[in-house]
């Protein structure tokens, strides 16, 4: 019997390890707009946001011990004064937040998002907010942790210093001043190690909440052979957005929007970030020739 594989599951990935930097800055001072603020969750919980901009969206992590109703009454704190905000979408495995600020918010700075390639080990960035700049590197990628599948691929990332301005919701930011993720919680029983959520979800997050209200997991519909790293389609569910774009048995995936594919474990990953209704550009070897192919991810059926 052929063993096959959803992109729906969650691979695993080894990657190296780097040094980290050991040394903690003042944030930058400037006189151009904020670009992060504290989410106050309750009394004594708070958390860093980052502003996107449009109407005056925020994303944030929701800290451990706080309840999802608790979370109905946040308020944006800048400069000492609190607003009340919303949340406007908790993804419930990531518990990553969409917030939307009120009117007569102060002027906020959208923050550019890096592009959607995840930083490679060793890249050194800045876990920065309007109240600290501390450095750190990235370790690598984890798509398991302590036996138990994530439900994306995280950034590893090793922290200069533990400190209390490194909470979950903190962004990281490269050397191009780009938001390149933002840090969850600590990785268990490690020192100075965090996981973060790369970019890739945050584009996707806002791509579809801008368009359909809501976010998640998408289909494609393409089944691959479980025990095979090649990326080679052995079938192409009916009515599915592969069938739609002309994907047959027997394709091998080459390239994603233009990012090469080395193996059936990077396609998955790249599948899982793409937004549900945004187009993508495909390419596949069929026989002996590149075929260019547009797929449209759908949101998938099941949870």
């Amino acid at each position: 019997m052929v063993s096959r594989i959803w992109f729906s599951g969650i691979l695993l990935g080894i990657f190296s390890y780097a040094e980290a930097q050991t040394e903690i800055e003042e944030a930058p001072k400037t006189g151009s707009p904020l670009s992060t603020a504290t989410i106050s969750w309750t009394d004594k919980i708070s958390s860093p946001a980052v502003c996107l901009g449009r109407d005056h969206w925020f994303v944030s992590i929701l800290p451990k011990g706080v309840e999802r109703s608790v979370a109905d009454e946040v308020s944006l704190e800048v400069s000492k004064k609190k607003f009340p905000a919303r949340i406007l979408f908790l993804h419930p495995s990531l518990q990553l937040c969409l917030i939307q600020g009120p009117e007569g918010l102060p002027k906020f700075r959208s923050h550019p998002l890096a592009d959607f390639d995840s930083p490679e080990a060793g890249t050194k960035l800045h876990c920065r907010t309007h109240r600290s700049n501390c450095r750190t590197t990235v370790a690598g990628k984890d798509y398991h942790y302590l036996g138990k599948p994530l439900p994306v691929p995280l950034l590893r990332v090793r922290i200069a210093e533990e400190n209390h301005f490194c909470k979950p919701g903190t962004p990281l930011i490269n050397a191009s001043g780009e938001l390149e993720g933002l840090l969850t919680e600590r990785v268990h029983g490690v020192e100075s190690q965090a996981h973060a959520i790369p970019v890739a979800q945050l584009h996707k997050l806002v791509h579809e909440f801008e368009r359909f209200k809501r976010s998640g997991k998408v289909w494609v519909g393409m089944v691959f052979h479980k025990m095979s790293t090649t990326p080679e389609v052995l079938e192409v569910r009916e009515e599915s957005p592969a069938r739609k774009a002309g994907v047959v048995a027997g394709d091998v995936v080459i390239e994603l929007n233009d990012q090469d594919v080395e193996n059936l474990t990077e396609l998955a990953e790249m599948v899982r970030s793409l937004p549900a209704g945004a187009k993508t550009e495909l390419t596949v070897l069929r026989g002996l020739e590149r075929v260019e192919l547009a797929l449209v991810p759908e949101f998938s059926k099941t949870p």
